[in-house]
């Protein structure tokens, strides 16, 4: 598959699985802060474009 053309083995997968779990337990608490402060509209337009 895909995978097989990253050179990717099991230990830089691990790694980047847990970094990820790492990455949304700081994107959760700073989420929440900012939803609480300036509402969930206004969070939701700040960090869309992030994700375009």
């Amino acid at each position: 598959g895909d995978l097989d053309n990253l050179k990717a083995n099991s230990e830089l997968a691990s790694w980047v699985a847990s970094i990820m779990m790492i990455g949304a337990l700081f994107a959760g608490l700073i989420g929440g802060y900012l939803v609480d402060r300036i509402g969930r509209r206004n969070t939701m337009l700040a960090l869309a474009p992030a994700f375009v």
